[in-house]
């Protein structure tokens, strides 16, 4: 994500990231090391690495583009947040942000671990204003459709439903 936000700057110089979560283990050194790399890139300016929060929904809502590079993500929670804000996102096309988001109707889905597709779509959804309103309204329709209590309610006495219909 470093590099991909590196080729960002490159075509948008006033892009500003925003990197939330801290270590997984204590001292493991991996936000450190980020940094140490943001630095290595000529990037530490335009980066903010702000480690744990307990608002990670202000932090969304203060961001133009969520994008999101986990590869091996089994649901995408953070994904959905963004949707459910209006937020334009940008996501790898493998597990479970891949299943969350409509190419090119809700969101962006780029191949895993691509970082120029990534830079693309990130470019792509601050240049087109319309595009990226558009997939961001659409997405936050479906987080309400799909994933709201009151959908997955539903879902749940329909299975119910079916069960004991036989």
């Amino acid at each position: 994500m470093l590099q991909a936000a590196r080729e960002v700057l490159d075509i948008v110089p006033a892009a500003r990231f925003l990197f939330v979560g801290g270590d997984s283990v204590p001292g493991e050194g991996r936000q450190a090391h980020l940094q140490t790399e943001a630095r290595r890139l000529g990037i530490a300016d335009a980066v903010l690495f702000v480690g744990y929060r307990t608002d990670p929904l202000d932090l969304l809502n203060a961001s133009d583009v969520f994008w999101h590079a986990a590869e091996a993500e089994p649901l995408g929670r953070s994904v959905l947040e963004a949707m459910a804000l209006g937020k334009p996102v940008v996501v790898p096309a493998s597990a479970g942000p891949g299943e969350l988001v409509t190419c090119g109707a809700t969101g962006l889905l780029v191949a895993s671990g691509d970082a120029h597709e990534l830079v693309e779509g990130v470019v792509r959804m601050l240049a087109d204003t319309d595009f990226s309103s558009a997939c961001a309204r659409a997405a936050r329709q479906r987080v309400v459709s799909e994933f709201s209590a009151e959908a997955m309610a539903e879902g749940t006495v329909a299975v119910y439903r079916r069960l004991l219909e036989g």
